[in-house]
């Protein structure tokens, strides 16, 4: 799209916001807590706890989805007599064609997926699927009609985004066209490069003067700016380089993960510990460490201990600049989330581990489900929290 002449790219987004247009009007048993310096992983003896089930009660059914929400009486998504688009001065006036295009982006703004509402949501069944690496980063129709119409070549390189977030691209087994899809949903929500010469602060800042229509409409909203600049038919420079910006603003959790950080602070706070910082570089590992001990059918931290497991560990230290890993793990039989800091604190060494004032920063995993046997169950379910002293991740330094 890049080569694409102005008249052709005004036309193409003109027919692509029209058909957006209509589209939206119809429309447990833990294991035992321990850490790995970075010299030389510890042994960690193995602990069996029995989990209690979880009612369906605690699936969050009661939240509204954002897309049936009333506004006075009215469907958010419906479009109003005054957003219809006047198709000659959208073809002819590319100030125009911008404010339309930043005025439908704007429906948008603040869009949450299903993992970041539903507990039902927070699992990766790798019953399913032989790469469910992470949960569905679901946004619903309307989102995925808008990712349909952008080049995405225009703000990303799979290259680069593996480079930049070397954890994350463990998680997901350096497939690319996951990590592409991973982009255009969590990632550009989160503000991340997605390839060096697009930095989305430094586009933001070149935005508030030149096209400062957007700052009120997108609200900070980074995902929208980046489908702003890729449907973009007024001129602005071919490069947008970091210069100093942060190659990720935020980090996105699952309610699941929010839940988790939340509980395992709560318990920090009783004791007059720091509350940890949540690092998307560690959770990616965390979900990564979910994902291996299903495949493997590993308990516990017995992959941590295996000569087999040094490059990945190496690789871990080397990428976060960790001091240590420590981690809580946990085996349940009830395929749900449930509140897993609660369980852990049930247990002396997994609550030493969430309180112990070396570690200053967790990352935590999703649920991980699969055909594994455990006790006399034919399921199995494993999540891991993994925490950290001290490192140095593009989001924490």
């Amino acid at each position: 799209m890049k080569n694409t002449n102005k008249k052709t790219r005004l036309l193409s987004m003109f027919l692509a916001l029209c058909t957006t247009a209509m589209l939206a009007s119809c429309a447990a048993a833990p294991a035992d807590s321990g850490y790995a310096d970075a010299s030389e992983p510890s042994s960690i003896p193995y602990v069996e706890i029995q989990e209690e089930p979880v009612p369906s009660a605690s699936f969050d059914t009661t939240v509204t989805d954002v897309h049936s929400e009333k506004i006075n009486g009215k469907d958010d998504h419906t479009q109003d007599a005054d957003d219809e688009i006047d198709y000659i001065r959208f073809m002819k006036d590319a100030d125009y064609a911008g404010r339309c295009i930043a005025k439908s982006l704007a429906k948008v703004a603040g869009l949450k997926s299903k993992p970041e509402r539903y507990d039902s949501a927070c699992v990766v069944d790798m019953r399913k699927s032989e790469t469910a690496y992470d949960v569905d980063w679901d946004y619903g129709d309307e989102y995925e009609q808008r990712v349909g119409m952008y080049d995405w070549e225009e703000v990303f390189d799979v290259e680069y985004y593996m480079e930049q977030f070397p954890m994350l691209a463990l998680q997901y087994h350096y497939d690319e066209d996951q990590l592409l899809r991973h982009f255009q949903t969590v990632g550009i929500h989160e503000g991340r490069q997605g390839c060096e010469d697009f930095n989305v602060g430094a586009y933001m800042d070149w935005c508030a003067e030149n096209r400062d229509y957007v700052v009120d409409l997108f609200d900070g909203d980074y995902a929208l700016y980046y489908m702003f600049y890729m449907s973009s038919v007024g001129g602005h420079p071919e490069e947008f380089l970091a210069d100093g910006h942060p190659v990720q603003y935020k980090a996105i959790l699952t309610l699941a993960q929010q839940k988790e950080l939340d509980g395992i602070n709560k318990y920090r706070e009783k004791t007059g510990a720091e509350p940890l910082v949540f690092d998307p570089e560690m959770a990616a590992f965390a979900n990564y460490r979910s994902w291996m001990n299903q495949e493997k059918e590993y308990t516990a931290h017995t992959w941590l201990h295996l000569d087999s497991s040094m490059d990945i560990i190496n690789l871990y230290f080397d990428a976060t600049s960790a001091d240590r890993i420590g981690e809580n793990t946990l085996e349940t039989s009830t395929l749900a989330v449930q509140p897993w800091y609660t369980l852990y604190a049930s247990s002396e060494s997994h609550y030493e581990g969430m309180i112990d004032t070396k570690y200053n920063y967790v990352g935590t995993s999703n649920l991980y489900v699969d055909d594994v046997a455990i006790r006399t169950y034919k399921n199995r379910g494993v999540q891991f929290d993994i925490f950290a002293g001290s490192l140095s991740t593009p989001i924490n330094h």
